[in-house]
């Protein structure tokens, strides 16, 4: 089994793939607090906790042999947003690490020229591009909510972005030795 990350801070799409087929996708969710008494730092360690036990969690129960991932990559429009992107790079790492896995990333931009041939798709296209690859019905609006509608279930709209992300690595990915292997 190979396990497909679009890796962040607040929201972790993932994908499980075996023999080309995707078995489970899902989106792992971090809450910022908002006690006034909890630190930042120990807010960003609870956090980088939860994704690591989830994630940890999705290996042991699926015999995963891989990961590959959209690599999360400088330029965020804050520090907060770099400090973030660099807590869930280091979780991966010790991730890797510890269960001794083959690893192997994308870049965004190569994702994006994949899925749409323009290096500055949106998430939107992502998302469509991903339904239109497996023949999915895709977007469509519930009351005021947009969601995308897959065989593997009904994704809102902001969670479907990080699991589109997650399943567009694989396929980017999927020339690779490390996906010919064990996806």
């Amino acid at each position: 089994m190979l396990l497909s990350l679009d890796v962040g801070f607040r929201h972790t799409g993932w994908a499980l793939f075996n023999k080309k087929t995707i078995k489970k996708v899902g989106i792992i969710n971090t809450v910022k607090t908002t006690r006034k008494d909890v630190l930042t730092s120990n807010d960003d360690i609870n956090c980088a906790k939860e994704i690591y036990i989830a994630l940890h969690l999705i290996m042991f129960e699926n015999d995963v042999q891989g990961i590959i991932g959209e690599a999360p990559v400088g330029g965020g429009q804050n520090s907060a947003a770099v400090k973030s992107m660099g807590i869930a790079t280091g979780i991966l790492g010790c991730l890797v690490a510890v269960w001794d896995l083959p690893d192997e990333w994308c870049t965004p931009q190569r994702l994006k020229k994949r899925m749409t041939g323009r290096n500055s798709a949106s998430k939107e296209e992502i998302m469509d591009a991903i339904c239109k690859h497996y023949q999915w019905e895709g977007r469509m609006k519930q009351g005021r909510s947009i969601m995308y509608r897959t065989p593997l279930g009904d994704f809102k709209k902001g969670d479907f972005e990080h699991i589109a992300d997650a399943i567009g690595t694989y396929l980017t990915l999927e020339s690779s030795n490390l996906v010919k292997m064990y996806g």
